[in-house]
């Protein structure tokens, strides 16, 4: 297939043909375009900003990179954490007791004389406001948005339960230029030294 500059490169492949700069930050995070040559691998989603290349497809479709990252993120969509299970076991007891709650309040409105339309209704008032769908519906609810929340700002979750260890880390250690950077170069500090001037630079 060909790629001309300004288009996105549609499968993985191996460059036969030319040379070109590739824009690969939606995959790698790294803020500069990559130089390509023939024989150096292009993936799809990334952004040829360079010359015209032509490359020979080694995976398409579902089999691309990614694809691979798509499915990663739709698996953290669909696991279950420990947190959920535990909410589903606590709904389950706790949906239980509210409809006993509920029946018990209505037989006992009926039975102290009220019209039955009125002790149904005291029932149905006890569900609406102990809301036991909500138990159940919260916390999965939450986790998707956090996932989706995630995903805008470019960090991708493969599995949801790390959304619950990631309180306790106190640590983050990132091993590679332009992930968390622009590239690009700041004056951010400037000390005068006998006439002459010491910069200090920074990645910004």
């Amino acid at each position: 297939f060909m790629v001309k500059d300004g288009e996105r490169i549609p499968a993985d492949g191996v460059i036969v043909t030319g040379a070109t700069h590739v824009d690969e930050s939606l995959l790698t995070g790294e803020a500069a375009p990559i130089a390509k040559a023939t024989g150096d691998t292009v993936v799809a989603g990334s952004l040829n900003t360079g010359g015209v290349i032509e490359a020979r497809a080694t995976r398409i479709g579902g089999d691309t990179t990614l694809a691979q990252i798509i499915r990663a993120v739709e698996h953290a969509l669909s696991s279950r954490s420990g947190l959920e299970r535990t909410v589903d076991r606590i709904a389950r007891v706790f949906v239980t007791i509210v409809m006993v709650i509920a029946v018990a309040t209505c037989l006992g409105w009926w039975s102290a004389g009220a019209p039955l339309g009125e002790a149904i209704l005291r029932a149905i008032t006890v569900l609406v406001i102990a809301c036991p769908c909500a138990l159940g519906m919260a916390t999965p609810l939450a986790l998707t948005a956090a996932l989706g929340a995630a995903s805008r700002q470019g960090i991708l979750v493969r599995d949801s339960r790390v959304l619950e260890t990631v309180r306790k880390v106190d640590t983050v250690v990132f091993d590679k230029t332009g992930t968390v950077t622009e590239g690009e170069f700041a004056l951010v500090d400037e000390t005068w030294c006998l006439g002459t001037a010491a910069h200090s630079f920074s990645t910004a």
